[in-house]
């Protein structure tokens, strides 16, 4: 069994006064992290004997999570805080013990409602969000060698940023008619990213083989930042109608219009048919169309040994068709079936054939289209049952070819059964099929593997008492997550996934 000493704390509160409420939660979790062996990375063969493989991958996290939702009248608030440290395996390829990435992000939003007449409303939003990263990442261990030169200490680098984005909303309903409602909505963001700054102790513009030492740990913002500051604004609209037809006909359409500061306009529509052609059966059909603008490191990550941002981006776009049919057999049992077809362009990737750093690209795009089934039953709220497939076929749309690390198949299943007043059982199987190669990677393709959860919880036992076990992992599956690098094989046996685990939780409410 794995052992890596998680402790977990969680805290949630509510207090209704008059008009006023107000809730809230503290979570926090302390895990030294899963100690996964790896047994050869990039050094092992070129630098055997400084190779920290094999060896256990440090993956400690401590992360903190606080919430706060209140409420008078009209008026809402809600705000959450999170701050994260976690390890890693390596970002480049190499088993290192000395990484923490911190992270920090908070947001608020203030939201005010209002009833103007009988059939009109609005809503206006205010909201904040801050993120911040202190990433301090260890690139080879102590003693790597270079073409340029030896660190003694091990390759360093610390990356830090901001992001900060201000927004408001503005949002109308109007009721057409009792089954008619019209949503308009307009908004507007400014996203910022400041306080770019890079430490390290080595020179960035070199490539990984030809790393030249620094000599000591600097700060080298002014001469070879690993990104700058940047601005955005976004300003968008959109209607939105949703209607009843009949009793048994609905169907939502809209469209989207969107203006960014760095790119083109944009329009997206969407419409959603939902159609009960007979009795306890339903049709649904829905399409849609979305893109996603390439972010700051994208664009402009620079002097990185890993991977480079192209100003020239364009964003990625993407269409979505699905059709589904689902038929209630009884009260206590209903079978979906949903086939879907997703279209995207300009797919933005790490584009490896650039050297000799690889680079953010728009290269190609890729058609993924598949089925989905599911089965459901109940017989009473605690017991109940569900089994799913998705079965997938995922393809770069220029070259048609298979794209790699995605299963085709993939099936759950899960139970829940109470055992008695006392005691409540719930299992979850997932299977997931193999996943091929990236072309040039002659390794075999990764298997299918299976895991179960096991979760018992006592109850009733005490008042507000409840103590839950979960067994991860039950039958110690030892399975793999592919490595990326593809023909160069720099993990060549992948990247080892949890063995069987237990964690015990007690829960009191008062």
């Amino acid at each position: 069994m794995e052992v890596f000493d998680t402790k977990k704390f969680n805290v949630l509160g509510g207090k209704s006064l008059g008009e006023f409420q107000i809730s809230g939660a503290v979570d926090y979790i302390n895990a030294d992290g899963l100690k996964l062996l790896i047994e050869s990375d990039r050094l092992s063969a070129t630098q055997p004997s400084i190779t920290m493989a094999p060896g256990k991958a440090d993956l400690h996290l401590e992360k903190t999570d606080i919430f706060l939702k209140a409420l008078y009248g009209n008026l809402s608030f809600k705000g959450q805080y999170i701050k994260k440290n976690h390890g890693a395996f390596g970002i480049s390829y190499a088993l290192t013990d000395e990484n923490s990435l911190r992270f920090t992000n908070f947001w608020n939003e203030l939201s005010y409602s209002q009833t103007i007449m009988d059939n009109l409303s609005a809503q206006v939003r205010l909201y904040f969000d801050q993120f911040e990263q202190d990433a301090r990442v260890e690139l080879f261990p102590e003693g790597f060698t270079s073409t340029a030169g030896t660190f003694p200490d091990g390759a360093f680098a610390r990356a830090l940023l901001k992001n900060r984005t201000l927004g408001t909303e503005l949002q109308f309903e109007y009721k057409l008619s009792e089954n008619n409602h019209l949503i308009v909505c307009g908004l507007y963001e400014n996203i910022r990213q400041f306080d770019v700054k890079m430490h390290i102790n080595y020179d960035p513009r070199t490539a990984t083989a030809d790393l030249l030492p620094l000599g000591s740990f600097q700060d080298i913002t002014s001469w070879a930042n690993f990104n700058k500051d940047a601005k955005r604004e976004v300003w968008a609209a959109f209607i939105q109608d949703e209607w009843e037809i009949r009793d048994n006909l609905n169907v939502t359409a809209g469209v989207r219009y969107d203006h960014y500061s760095d790119f083109k306009d944009a329009f997206n529509p969407r419409m959603g048919v939902v159609w009960g052609f007979v009795k306890n059966a339903e049709l649904k059909l829905l399409y849609g169309q979305a893109f996603r603008a390439p972010n700051f490191i994208e664009l402009y990550n620079a002097n990185n040994p890993t991977v480079l941002g192209n100003p020239g981006l364009k964003p990625e776009k993407i269409n979505t068709y699905e059709a589904g049919v689902g038929y209630r057999f009884t009260d206590n049992f209903r079978i979906d079936a949903n086939y879907f077809y997703n279209k995207i362009d300009d797919l933005i990737v790490r584009d490896t054939s650039i050297t000799p750093t690889p680079k953010y690209a728009n290269k190609g795009g890729a058609d993924v289209k598949g089925i989905e089934i599911e089965m459901r039953g109940n017989y009473t709220s605690l017991n109940y049952w569900k089994l799913s497939y998705t079965y997938q076929e995922p393809k770069d749309s220029d070259t048609n070819e298979r794209l790699p690390n995605v299963p085709s198949q993939r099936a759950t299943a899960s139970l829940n059964y109470e055992l008695s007043k006392y005691i409540n059982s719930h299992i979850d199987v997932l299977w997931t099929g193999s996943r091929p190669r990236a072309p040039g990677d002659t390794r075999s393709k990764m298997p299918s593997y299976a895991t179960v959860d096991l979760t018992l919880i006592a109850k009733n036992i005490y008042r507000g008492l409840e103590i839950k076990g979960t067994i991860y992992n039950l039958l110690d599956k030892r399975y793999r997550d592919p490595d990326t690098s593809g023909s160069l094989q720099l993990i060549p046996n992948d990247f080892p996934r949890e063995g069987i685990s237990a964690l015990v939780s007690v829960r009191y409410k008062f």
